[in-house]
């Protein structure tokens, strides 16, 4: 049976090792890491992940703009991927913006590795 991929994006190198460790250990599936969202989208199109764990605060292309790019249907292959948004933010505006956007779910960092 073939492992799942997960893609992590966050400009914090830091945190995609400690979630790639993490998810790697758990879950037996191979990480592929991006830094930014272009670097995501990129990698989305050759990799093809299962799922996308997805900051939103990010340079360059942020993961708002990202996950538009996915659910907009602009790049079919996309379209259904699952994404699941990690932020800083933990106001419930915030959070209920980016649950409208179409993601499979959200985790408000800072993740904690030994929760994890």
């Amino acid at each position: 049976m073939k492992k799942k991929k997960i893609l992590i994006v966050d400009d914090d190198k830091h945190m995609r090792l400690m979630m790639a460790v993490q998810l790697k250990k758990a879950l037996n599936v191979d990480c592929i890491e991006a830094e930014n969202g272009k670097e995501a989208i990129a990698k989305m199109l050759v990799e093809k992940p299962d799922l996308v764990l997805l900051d939103v605060y990010m340079p360059e292309m942020n993961g708002i703009q990202v996950l538009n790019k996915i659910r907009s249907g602009t790049i079919r292959a996309l379209k259904e991927i699952p994404v699941i948004m990690l932020t800083g933010a933990s106001d419930k505006p915030k959070v209920m913006q980016i649950l409208k956007m179409g993601v499979s779910g959200y985790i408000v960092k800072p993740v904690n590795s030994r929760e994890a």
